[in-house]
């Protein structure tokens, strides 16, 4: 292995150490985690039924994996399992529409659609696949790039982007698999197992990098057009000083909403990385989601307390701490209703206006991975068990 690949996997070593040093010293004592809150109470004042559910795959999907669902406009829903089964389903009545099984691969992020019906996903290996999801999933490339990929690839209709793990940014050619560029880009020593997927437009690319930097790019060659600082390294401790991004990042007429772990939450300008306004979560920052329809941004911060924010001002609009210490681990909004999954499968449904909950349902006793909403009112929910639920309104 490389010298800087070998760096790059000690360096986590390292840190999985000084973590298990910390928290070894309560090894022999009772936990002090603390205790989530209890089921919060929902008004059910929205009426949420299951339209289908279906089975795609065996084993229990990670968190921190980037497997997600891909909306094709409102026609399919493609999904990939950590057994390298890629299906594609009727979003109207879950009717199996195409499967693979590509053996040899294990799937760590994606499917991701482009409006040409293209799928890109990539595998723990480092392997890239292109798929045409509107030809029952004709391969139309693979691309070994032997570098883990954990956040989803970034797509527009010539390009594909991909952040490895190792520090690297690769851009290639969606239709033939031609390397465009790569560009290296330094990382610090310790990092979280989380990552940002990249964003791209026609001839951008935004990169949120793990020392808490987003920078924007000309897609074409990878020349850089602005670099902006989310998080700048604070703390005595080395854990303290840890920078990165995990949580997506979000765009929305012009506006770059990005999110660092420590809670700093900016909106920027897209295209110059001028600052807007800032808000700062209590305790970290976890998950985002912008409800485009009321203009507001939503964010969880580490102990799950949910802070909605007008996305034009960053003024707070509410709080709500119903889920705290639940494990918020998939978070959506859409339509007139905000979706927020946790890690113990109940899905809640609430409304944008004042953060209450509306609805909720339990698909499978298993984490929460993704939810997906498409123009029609249909909810995707993904449980770590590679069950896929479907429910609209009644």
């Amino acid at each position: 292995m490389p010298k800087t690949e070998f760096q790059y996997y000690l360096s986590r070593l390292l840190l999985l150490l000084l973590i298990a040093c910390i928290t070894g010293c309560a090894g022999f004592r009772k936990s002090s985690r603390p205790e989530p809150a209890p089921l919060p109470r929902s008004s059910e004042s929205v009426q949420l039924g299951k339209c289908w559910q279906r089975k795609f795959g065996s084993g229990e999907i990670p968190v921190f994996l980037d497997l997600q669902p891909a909306l094709y406009k409102n026609q399919w829903i493609a999904t990939a399992a950590l057994n390298g089964v890629i299906s594609a389903w009727d979003q109207d009545h879950g009717r199996k529409l195409w499967q693979k099984k590509l053996t040899d691969q294990q799937w760590t992020a994606g499917p991701v659609v482009q409006d040409e019906g293209l799928l890109a996903l990539s595998s723990l290996e480092g392997e890239l696949l292109i798929l045409d999801g509107l030809k029952k999933g004709q391969t139309l490339w693979t691309k070994p790039l032997e570098q883990e990929v954990l956040a989803a690839p970034a797509l527009n209709q010539q390009s594909m982007v991909v952040r490895t793990t190792s520090g690297k940014t690769f851009t290639i050619d969606l239709h033939s698999g031609a390397m465009v560029w790569q560009k290296n880009t330094m990382e610090p020593s310790l990092i979280t197992r989380g990552y940002s997927a990249p964003l791209v437009s026609e001839d951008t690319l935004w990169l949120p990098l793990d020392q808490g930097i987003v920078s924007a790019h000309q897609l074409a060659d990878g020349s850089k057009m602005w670099e902006a600082t989310i998080e700048a390294p604070r703390g005595g401790s080395i854990i303290e000083r840890i920078t990165d991004i995990d949580a997506p990042m979000v765009r929305d007429n012009g506006i770059l909403y990005v999110l660092g772990i420590h809670g700093h939450l900016v909106a920027i300008l897209e295209q110059t990385g001028v600052l807007l306004w800032e808000a700062q979560l209590k305790s970290g920052g976890s998950i985002l989601a912008l409800h485009r329809g009321q203009q507001k941004i939503v964010a969880a911060d580490g102990t799950d307390v949910l802070f909605a924010y007008d996305a034009n001002d960053g003024m707070l609009v509410w709080e709500n701490d119903k889920f705290r210490h639940r494990g918020i681990s998939a978070l959506t909004a859409g339509g007139d209703l905000i979706a927020v999954g946790e890690k113990k499968g109940f899905v809640h449904w609430l409304d944008p206006d004042s953060g209450t909950i509306v609805a909720r349902r339990r698909p499978k006793h298993q984490t929460i991975i993704d939810i997906r909403r498409n123009n029609e009112g249909r909810w995707f929910i993904l449980s770590a068990n590679h069950h896929l639920t479907c429910y609209a309104r009644r």
